[in-house]
């Protein structure tokens, strides 16, 4: 297993090989793209193209609920450290620089 298929082990290439088989045998016999329309344009004539967003299945609706909820906490945690730090009253409710002025 060490060896891989770089290494020279004749079972790994027989394995990729299968794998690669396979995978060219389903992307051949994939069934083309149904036509919904064929009509000739005349010059001047616009053709617009649009595709729709298909409804969220309840597992995609989860996912962005929680990623929404994530991203909301996270801006939360941001403002909370860059908010400056509370500073305590002095024990007689006076501030320092007050004490100090009406020392002087």
């Amino acid at each position: 297993m060490t060896r891989g298929i770089r290494g020279g082990s004749w079972t790994w290439v027989g394995v990729a090989a299968l794998a690669y088989g396979l995978r060219a045998l389903a992307w051949a016999l994939k069934p083309e793209a149904p036509v919904v329309i064929s009509e000739s344009i005349e010059p001047g004539q616009t053709l617009v193209i649009t595709h729709h967003r298909p409804k969220l299945s309840r597992k995609d609706r989860k996912k962005a609920a929680k990623a929404e909820t994530k991203k909301a906490a996270k801006a939360e945690r941001r403002a909370a450290r860059h908010q400056p730090a509370p500073t305590k009253p002095s024990s007689r409710g006076e501030s320092k620089n007050a004490t100090r002025a009406s020392r002087r």
